[in-house]
């Protein structure tokens, strides 16, 4: 079942893909697989197995975010980039 929220309340929700926190090395495989640089994970904490670390020195975004993260800051795009909006209104796109 999806999350209701409201229209004054979706203003102020926080997107991962809109924040600059996302490890860029993750950024372009599926959104599950995002980590999120404000929240490194310690080592050995993964509480999965006893025995096994899982590796990801930080954790994931849709662990953390919950759709008002404080850590939010709005992704930098260099001065030479397309904005994603732009790009697809160019192509004739929504």
């Amino acid at each position: 079942m999806p999350i209701m929220i409201s229209d004054s309340e979706r203003q102020n929700v926080t997107w991962c893909e809109d924040c600059d926190h996302v490890h860029p090395a993750t950024r372009n495989k599926e959104e599950y697989y995002w980590l999120c640089l404000k929240f490194p994970r310690p080592k050995g904490h993964g509480f999965v197995s006893r025995t096994v670390w899982t590796g990801e020195h930080y954790n994931r975004c849709a662990n953390i975010n919950m759709g008002f993260c404080p850590v939010f800051a709005p992704r930098r795009v260099p001065p030479n980039a397309v904005k994603p909006a732009e790009d697809a209104a160019d192509r004739g796109g929504p």
